[in-house]
């Protein structure tokens, strides 16, 4: 019987433990190796800031298989081709950015599914059906299990928010917040005048969020905040997050270095 690879992030939900991932910007399998040995459950690849093509995407998808870690693609757009590659590439779920309305959401589960559900344009030869056209109809069903995460970004996407969920399957789709980028939206200035990403307002937004969805069976991905903070993660699990994203590889390299440098810096000869 055909199977696709697990979803750690449901086999975590499922265990009554949070999952743990990371963002991937620098498209580089042996960091994606070490995010898996090191017991990442997920990461998520990253290709609307980053600059990866595709034989790289489906790439690190082989590599994140061998050190058994869940691949979560991030599209630049809402783009049936796009969505169409990341499920072809092996991965175990797709994020769309910037979905604001429930016809916005209807688009990705059109792509993402095969007909009669969905869409999607079949080829029997690719990575994610192992390349064999005998278990093209095994492979079919066992595709209806790819995550669809909805990235709620924008004050829209807020306010069509029980639309989008009634396009998400429980069991199955997520939700990401997407803390930054909602702030930015409300252009929130502080008292030096630049605009926050810590307005009073995003934590009520945020709550709600989390909340409405985990009451249809959908769970939340969210950043835990002050970044930083030890005690951050665990306070996004209270507000009923079940998916914690943990920083992007390239802050992760970078904070090691400066902590690394602490030690060895200008020491006198």
């Amino acid at each position: 019987m055909f199977t696709i690879a697990k979803n750690n992030i449901w086999d975590c939900i499922n265990r009554g433990v949070a999952a743990v991932g990371t963002c991937m910007y620098t498209g580089n399998p042996a960091i994606v190796e070490i995010l898996g040995y090191a017991g990442f459950d997920f990461y998520v690849l990253d290709t609307e800031h980053a600059h990866i093509n595709f034989e790289t995407v489906e790439n690190l998808c082989r590599a994140a298989d061998t050190a058994g870690i869940t691949t979560i693609i991030r599209v630049p757009q809402n783009e049936p081709y796009l969505i169409r590659h990341a499920m072809e590439y092996g991965a175990s779920g797709v994020i769309v950015p910037h979905v604001m309305t429930g016809d916005d959401a209807r688009r990705v589960q059109q792509a993402l599914r095969y007909p009669p559900h969905g869409r999607a344009g079949i080829c029997p030869s690719i990575r994610s059906n192992h390349y064999d056209f005998t278990s093209w109809g095994d492979y079919c069903e066992a595709a209806e299990k790819v995550m669809f995460m909805a990235l709620i970004e924008d004050p829209e996407g807020y306010e069509n928010l029980d639309d989008i969920l009634d396009e998400l399957k429980p069991g199955r789709d997520a939700i990401w917040f997407g803390r930054a980028d909602y702030a930015q939206n409300l252009a929130v200035r502080d008292e030096s005048g630049r605009i926050t990403l810590d307005p009073p307002e995003i934590y009520k937004v945020q709550e709600d969020v989390i909340a409405r969805a985990n009451a249809r069976g959908i769970p939340v991905m969210a950043t835990p905040w002050p970044v930083g903070d030890p005690h951050a993660a665990e306070n996004i699990v209270k507000l009923g997050a079940k998916i914690i994203m943990n920083s992007i590889d390239e802050a992760i390299f970078f904070d090691a270095c400066r902590e690394t440098l602490k030690t060895s810096k200008d020491i006198p000869l």
